[in-house]
């Protein structure tokens, strides 16, 4: 479980800051205590595997995250043939899917979190995710369309919830995936994994040890203040503040957040498969509290159907997702 500081502590390390050099010795102590209490519940078991690739249509890969012997989840590489009179033939989809095994579940639909998110019982969880897609529609001709969360290749986080009778483990698993421009070659590369195994307690993506190292100090610092505002000697109050109202809704939600430094800021709307529906913000932020509709429309000012969304935040190594519910 990841322990924020209380409101007490916040008072404090604001009045030591105030003092002379060697209280400022004594604040360093304090931050370096708080921020051990991050990983303070935690026993990470963690395995490295030598990188797996699967890039065939029909490839399989089968994880066992605690490494017993049962498997826990299953990536694979799916196509669907497509077929339309009024477009004249077919065509092929590709998906790149994880599903859940034995009750096991996975975070957001397998949204793809940066390293060091925290990953627990907040938000989303399900049985499914779609990772990576190239689909064809037939729109007055056909249109293909691409989406998912990994796009870029570079290595990102699984959220990992792991079901073993009645307790419950949370872990990550480190993959990379990429898709061609034509949409017919998808490549998932997985490449370490790693659980808490203390049961309902918190891990970060991309921990690997129980010990707080000196590098998970700063970069536990940035999930819990949301920016190196420690290094500054100050304490920052970012996170969670992202706020949706109303929801559930039908036509529009006010979407509302505080920055307490400029940053550049990744606002945008996913469906349940993982598909980019709406961008609302991709920009440079100043200091302040910032509010941003959206209308139910996906990118082509087209009105979404009715269900669940996800809104995600995305702010250097710090990211949020709330689930949104449109209803008609």
């Amino acid at each position: 479980m990841i322990v924020r500081l209380s409101y007490s502590i916040q008072l404090c390390i604001k009045i030591i800051i105030m003092k002379n050099s060697l209280l400022k010795n004594l604040f360093a102590i304090i931050v370096a205590s708080a921020l051990s209490a991050v990983v303070a519940h935690a026993q990470i078991i963690y395995t490295n595997i030598p990188d797996v690739t699967i890039s065939k249509a029909g490839a399989k890969y089968s994880l066992d995250l605690n490494n017993d012997g049962t498997k826990d989840y299953e990536f694979q590489i799916h196509t669907l043939s497509v077929y339309a009179r009024d477009c004249k033939g077919k065509k092929t989809s590709y998906y790149l899917t994880i599903t859940t095994l034995n009750g096991n579940e996975v975070f957001a639909y397998a949204i793809a979190l940066p390293r060091n998110s925290i990953i627990d019982n907040s938000c989303c969880w399900n049985d499914v995710g779609n990772m990576e897609y190239s689909s064809w529609y037939c729109l007055g001709g056909w249109i293909q369309s691409f989406g998912g969360d990994w796009t870029n290749g570079n290595d990102k986080y699984l959220g990992l919830k792991l079901h073993v009778a009645s307790t419950v483990y949370y872990g990550w698993a480190r993959c990379s995936a990429s898709i061609d421009n034509t949409g017919t070659k998808l490549t998932l590369t997985i490449k370490d994994y790693a659980y808490n195994s203390i049961p309902n307690q918190s891990i970060l993506a991309g921990q690997t040890s129980t010990a707080v190292t000196p590098a998970q100090k700063n970069e536990a610092t940035n999930v819990v203040s949301n920016n190196a505002a420690e290094q500054k000697e100050k304490v920052n109050d970012f996170v969670n503040t992202l706020k949706s109202y109303p929801n559930p809704f039908s036509n529009s939600t006010n979407v509302s957040f505080s920055l307490t430094q400029t940053e550049k800021v990744s606002i945008r709307i996913f469906d349940i498969a993982g598909r980019l529906v709406k961008t609302l913000a991709n920009a440079e932020m100043k200091v302040g509290t910032h509010q941003l509709s959206w209308n139910a429309k996906d990118e082509k000012q087209s009105k979404v159907g009715s269900g669940i969304y996800f809104l995600k935040m995305q702010l250097g190594n710090y990211s949020e997702i709330k689930k949104l519910v449109v209803e008609k």
